[in-house]
């Protein structure tokens, strides 16, 4: 094939985000390995790689695991100004749905995702209530928070890593959403010389 490759093929940045101990790493690994460690002790940060088909689509997820960044700010990683290898689409941000305290810190990793990309739109960004298989042990209702998320005008869903129980599923939910949005920039750029809004990068 010849030329550039088209836009809506670029891979695909998302960030996983969350208080330590939410299982931000299991997530990461049950997508891309298939695997579910019982005791893990991340020490670094990682980037895992995902080939997924969705809508018959190959497409190609990038995803940054903050995990050993507990002091993580998404506002100071969005607004960097060192090099980074690869651009930003979207934020899974995560809580066990059997801690309270893990709620209210994703509420405030939601606020500096928007902070980082103000003056432009939120990033596509998908609210993920961890550890469902511990239903004796919960204490966040999905009403509770399924009404958090559409309060920030994004999406809730719940999974256990242990079960795979809607690991994919959340992953391809957001990736929906960013490529519905490059489907209306690419529109919107095209219907007028103004374009639209650019999205958040890490520069």
């Amino acid at each position: 094939m010849s030329g550039s490759p088209d836009k809506d093929d670029s891979p695909i940045g998302l960030v996983v985000v969350g208080q330590t101990g939410v299982g931000k790493s299991n997530l990461c690994m049950r997508l891309t390995r298939n695997t579910f460690v019982e005791q893990y002790d991340p020490t670094f940060d990682d980037i895992f790689k995902k080939q997924l088909l969705i809508d018959g689509r190959p497409t190609l997820l990038e995803i940054y695991d903050t995990a050993g960044c507990e002091e993580f700010n998404p506002r100071d990683f969005l607004r960097l100004q060192r090099p980074f290898p690869w651009h930003v689409d979207g934020f899974l941000v995560l809580f066990a749905l059997n801690d309270p305290t893990s709620f209210e810190r994703a509420e405030e990793l939601i606020r500096s995702i928007k902070e980082g990309c103000d003056p432009n739109p939120l990033l596509p960004t998908l609210l993920v209530g961890t550890k469902s298989d511990l239903e004796k042990e919960r204490a966040i209702d999905k009403r509770t928070a399924s009404d958090k998320a559409a309060d920030h005008g994004i999406r809730f869903i719940e999974t256990s890593s242990k079960e795979g129980i809607n690991v994919e599923e959340a992953f391809v939910s957001l990736v929906r959403t960013i490529t519905e949005g490059r489907s209306a920039q690419g529109s919107s750029s095209s219907s007028s010389s103004g374009g639209g809004k650019p999205k958040c990068l890490v520069m």
